[in-house]
Parts: C-alpha cells; sequence; structure tokens
C-alpha cells in the first residue's frame, strides 16, 4: 500500500515542483524522497501559501491581504423643536488591498473571477468606493451596471476586471465608506457576536481564497479604541488550524493633551488563512 501512494503522490509532487519553479520559487525538492520535497515546499508562509493554491486549483493565491478601517466620530449641535439637540455620527472609511499572484493567465473578459461584497445591517448610510481597477455591480436582478450607493440594510457587490499573467503579481484596493448613528443599539447581533454600545468589530470572511498574511488595521483620532480580542469562526474554522490573531496597538501622542488628539492604531495579523475562516478583531471605546 505504501509503495502505491508514493507512485500515484509522485507525479502530483513534480507537478507542483515544476509549477513552483515556473513561479520563481526554488523548492529544491529532493526527488528521491517525497517527504523532503513536499517539505521543502512548504518552508516559510508564502511558499505554503502558493502550493497550496495551485493543490486547490485557485485562479490565484493572496499573497497578503490588509484591511484597513478608519473611524472618525463627529458631534454636532442641532436645532430641533425642543430645543438645541446633540448628535453624533461615526464616519467609517474601509479600504482593503489585496496583493495576489495569479495561478493562471486571467482576462478582464472573465466574469465571475475577483467578486466583492460589503455589508453594514447597523449602517446609517453605505456608501460605495470606486476601487483600483474596473468594477461592475449587480442589481437585484442580476444584471451588471456600474456600482452606486446602497443604504441601510442593504450591500454593495460588485466583480472586479483586470488581466493579468500566470506567475506575475497584481494588486487590487476596494472600500465602502459607511456612516453610523451614535450611540450604536446594545446587544445587537454582527457576525453571530453579541456587542455592547461601546463595542464593534471588523470581520475579514475569507469564504474562498488562499492567504498568506491578513492584517487588519484599525485607526482613530477622535475615539481612543481599545482591543478586546481577535476572533476566529466560520465553517471552516472548527477543523483549519488557523492560529489567533498577533495583536497590536500603538497610540502617537498624550491622550490627556485634549489639544493635540492622539490617534489610535490597533493591529491584528494571521497567517496561512485557508477558505471558510473568518478572522476579526473586537474593540471597545469610553472605557
Amino acid at each position: 500500500m505504501l509503495i502505491a501512494v508514493l507512485v500515484l503522490l509522485a507525479p502530483i509532487g513534480l507537478a507542483a515542483y515544476a509549477t513552483l519553479r515556473y513561479f520563481g520559487y526554488d523548492v529544491q525538492p529532493s526527488f528521491p524522497f517525497l517527504k523532503r520535497s513536499i517539505e521543502a515546499m512548504q518552508e516559510g508562509v508564502l511558499k505554503k501559501t502558493i502550493y497550496e493554491g495551485i493543490k486547490q486549483q485557485k485562479n490565484y493565491a493572496m499573497e497578503s491581504v490588509t484591511y484597513m478601517v478608519r473611524i472618525t466620530d463627529i458631534t454636532n449641535t442641532i436645532t430641533s423643536t425642543n430645543g438645541p439637540k446633540t448628535v453624533t455620527h461615526r464616519l467609517v472609511n474601509s479600504r482593503v488591498v489585496y496583493v495576489l499572484r495569479a495561478l493562471r493567465d486571467i482576462s478582464a473578459n472573465e466574469n465571475t473571477t475577483f467578486a466583492e461584497i460589503y455589508t453594514s445591517p447597523f449602517a446609517k448610510e453605505l456608501d460605495y468606493w470606486p476601487g483600483s481597477d474596473l468594477e461592475k455591480g449587480r442589481t437585484g436582478g442580476g444584471t451588471y451596471v456600474s456600482p452606486e450607493r446602497y443604504y441601510t440594510n442593504q450591500f454593495v457587490k460588485y466583480n472586479v476586471y483586470f488581466n493579468v499573467k500566470r506567475g506575475d503579481l497584481h494588486t487590487v484596493v476596494t472600500g465602502s465608506d459607511e456612516v453610523f448613528d451614535l450611540p450604536l443599539p446594545d446587544q445587537r447581533i454582527s457576525r453571530d457576536v453579541r456587542l455592547r454600545q461601546d463595542e464593534d468589530i471588523v470581520v475579514y470572511p475569507n469564504d474562498d481564497d488562499v492567504i498568506g498574511e491578513l492584517n487588519i488595521i484599525v485607526e482613530s483620532d477622535t475615539t481612543r479604541l481599545m482591543p478586546v480580542q481577535s476572533l476566529r469562526f466560520g465553517v471552516g474554522a472548527k477543523s483549519a488550524p488557523v492560529e489567533d490573531g498577533q495583536i497590536r496597538m500603538n497610540e502617537s501622542g498624550d491622550p490627556a493633551d485634549k489639544s493635540h488628539p492622539s490617534t489610535v492604531v490597533i493591529t491584528g495579523r494571521w497567517q496561512s488563512i485557508p477558505p471558510g475562516v473568518r478572522l476579526g478583531l473586537l474593540f471597545r471605546w469610553n472605557e
């Protein structure tokens, strides 16, 4: 039985080696020993990501994904029938930078190579942000149109079109802008997580991709954010060996100096993320 397995696997190992060599990654295999060949291929996160992408027959492997969220809280006084009223809005600007390596030739004429979606059920407004490549959205009837604005309890969904040759890198940038009324609803459920008024989460739902490294960065220079924990859930999270995210908080300036607001940056980092795993950051304010 062992010999039969080796006979079946050896061509796979050779094919993967040849493909990786085409991309310029020298896996330095030892052909007499398949095990050593596989181990050599998986040295480092990048090689492992390329290898997994090939094995799972993906169109591309995500070398890195950086999800950046900027939070700005604005308080205004408005005139109402009951006199002056103070209202606070939260602006959330989200940008996602994808660095992908094509595992085959990809054409801008294809319709389903790269799909993007933003959802925000608790937002007062959800606006589409035009990204780095040609983007076309869908209406409810399935007709392709230019992406447009959607509002409360809606979503933005569209495809991204680009040309890239097998083995080349391509960077895709997408984004959205949201407006929330503060305070947020207490005990609301977001991504199956129950949240307090002074809590929120940023989640990256990785349904389909093989990702080398994911970074989620949340920043604000109006509100002092505090990390609570990293999150990991989703269909594949039960069996996929994804380690808990490394959380770091950086702050510039003196929080006590109100004349010079400090900037708070919370970063979560994960590596070697398979499809079906959703990762995120839970953070809090108004301690």
